[in-house]
């Protein structure tokens, strides 16, 4: 009983309507101005409906995949799920709860389940608006729009492990640090981190042997995340996956790809149909390694939330 009330509870706090109606305007902004580029593109281009479909629905994967589940998402995960601890004790709330017949155990967990669903439902809702306001945006045939909704399928279960990593995260600064600012700003860096060191590297290490030879993937967060979605990604595009380059977006942002972000200038394999991924580890590894620290992260919060001291 006490686990369910934490989530109705977690759920009714993270579902003003202030806070929706800034989240949907934020996570419909990027793509509704990149489906303006789309339509300009498709009508001075002239491709074949097939083409078309093929364009529209990479794009959308694309700018789906960096900014709607990706870096939209994951701000969105710290900004609910960094004070679910330190705003409560430092509230005093935090006090009121533990007086009840409710184990601590079941109060980090009831959080963490209620910014799951919310961040679930919150990002699903996005990615079908999204869809149909490409719909009269571009515009687009009703076996484009089915592939865009088929797609969505597969971006809400990726979206499930990005809500896991940074919410569990989250709540393990939330529950080491009492100051929320500072568990936000804390959060905020791991995110930037995880999507922006693997394209940071780059920089300084301009030979993609060099970046499997000295295991830098193991560190690179949007590499491990892109290529825990690969299987997904393949089943979205309806099956096999576009050549490396026509997967531009994805291929620069993760680096999953044979020759990683840069590819091999001195060879055409990126335009090999389908494209082969990169296979520094595989999609399954990746998967556990990220599930490893979800487990993790919410061990810590379970830890320490028992340990605080909120008399």
């Amino acid at each position: 009983m006490g686990f369910k009330a934490i989530v109705r509870k977690t759920l009714i706090d993270l579902t003003g309507w202030k806070r929706t109606l800034t989240l949907l305007v934020l996570g419909l902004l990027v793509p509704i101005i990149a489906g303006v580029s789309w339509r300009h593109h498709l009508q001075t281009a002239g491709l074949s409906p097939d083409m078309a479909t093929f364009y529209i629905l990479k794009s959308f994967i694309g700018i789906s995949f960096i900014w709607t589940t990706g870096l939209f998402l994951a701000f969105a995960v710290v900004t609910s799920a960094a004070g679910a601890i330190s705003k409560e004790a430092n509230d005093g709330t935090l006090l009121t709860l533990v007086s009840k017949p409710i184990a601590r155990r079941q109060i980090v967990l009831g959080k963490f389940a209620g910014i799951v669903i919310h961040a679930l439902l919150m990002i699903t809702v996005i990615l079908l608006i999204q869809a149909v306001i490409m719909w009269f945006v571009l515009p687009v045939e009703a076996p484009t729009l089915c592939a865009l909704l088929l797609a969505i399928s597969w971006l809400v279960l990726y979206s499930l492990l990005v809500i896991l990593v940074f919410s569990s995260i989250s709540l393990a600064l939330s529950s080491l640090v009492d100051n929320q600012v500072v568990v936000t700003v804390l959060a905020c860096g791991v995110i930037l981190f995880t999507f922006l060191f693997g394209n940071i590297s780059t920089m300084f290490i301009r030979n993609p042997q060099t970046y499997e030879n000295n295991y830098v993937y193991m560190i690179d967060g949007s590499y491990q995340l892109g290529n825990a979605f690969a299987p997904a990604l393949k089943q979205a595009l309806g099956g096999d996956y576009l050549p490396a380059q026509e997967m531009g977006e994805i291929r620069y942002f993760a680096g999953i790809f044979k020759g990683g972000r840069l590819g091999d200038v001195y060879s055409s394999s990126e335009y090999l149909y389908p494209g082969e991924l990169a296979n520094y580890v595989s999609p399954a590894v990746s998967a556990i390694l990220l599930m490893v620290l979800v487990a993790g992260s919410l061990v810590v919060a379970v830890v320490m939330t028992e340990r605080k001291d909120v008399g």
